[in-house]
């Protein structure tokens, strides 16, 4: 591959992960769950990363 066709694959891969950051900030944060008495019950209904298929060092 030329340097330029490197040069262009990598600059649509940045490109997609600053688009990704920022759907990332602007959505909502899962908050985890609370304890209840002896029922662990989640605070939300807004899915984990791992839920959106999005891994731990992608989300940066």
């Amino acid at each position: 591959m030329s340097e330029e066709t490197i040069r262009h694959a990598t600059e649509i891969s940045l490109d997609a992960e600053r688009k990704l950051g920022a759907i990332l900030a602007d959505s909502p944060k899962n908050e985890g769950t609370l304890l209840r008495g002896t029922e662990i019950e989640p605070r939300e209904k807004t899915p984990t990363l791992a839920e959106l298929g999005i891994s731990k060092k992608n989300q940066c």
